[in-house]
């Protein structure tokens, strides 16, 4: 687990990371690669490693990562097996002491299969609809006064209006896939 190990915390929390550094990682889950919007990652893969681990893991990973516009590297070690860490080790800890853990973004990407992992930020998937399947939901700050939320397949969403996105003084207007849901007032 010692390229999987980093990359599944950082998407199942994406809110407690500035980056994660994943060497000679085999990360599957696809579904959950949307939590990454504001987690940059460093796949590290050895040269010898790709049949095995590369065309499962980093590939198609770091590839669906910048498809969504997110800032994902996949870096070949030349002439290195799986355990590419005695040729690596100074690059990771360079580029991870660069991140900086997003703490205010205005748009929000949560994908869940359990509540347990279902908060981020300032949103929160309390109940999935079909077990089975992630909960989706995109969550925006249009303006101070306004959030729009795109829901898949939640039973129950929480928001925490963050003061540092929105005029907590006057009433929040919640929109839900495309629909008023009216307005809300927030207390600091």
């Amino acid at each position: 687990m010692g390229g999987t190990g980093p990359s599944y915390p950082c998407g199942l929390y994406p809110d407690q990371f500035a980056g994660g550094g994943a060497i000679g990682s085999c990360y599957k889950d696809l579904a959950l690669l949307p939590n990454f919007r504001h987690v940059p990652m460093l796949f590290l893969q050895g040269q010898y490693d790709w049949p095995l681990y590369g065309k499962e893991g980093p590939f198609p990973g770091s590839g669906r990562l910048k498809e969504l516009g997110y800032d994902a590297v996949l870096e070949m070690v030349p002439k290195s097996p799986h355990n590419a860490v005695p040729l690596t080790g100074d690059r990771i800890f360079e580029w991870t002491v660069e991140q900086r853990r997003v703490r205010h973004p205005e748009h929000v990407s949560l994908r869940a299969y359990f509540p347990i992992h279902g908060k981020a930020y300032w949103v929160e998937v309390r109940e999935i609809a079909r077990i089975g399947r992630p909960a989706s939901v995109e969550a925006r700050v249009i303006d101070r006064r306004t959030i729009d939320i795109d829901i898949e397949n939640g039973a129950c969403i929480a928001l925490f209006p963050d003061p540092a996105l929105l005029d907590l003084e006057s009433p929040v207007e919640v929109r839900a896939n495309g629909k008023g849901l009216g307005q809300v007032t927030c207390s600091s």
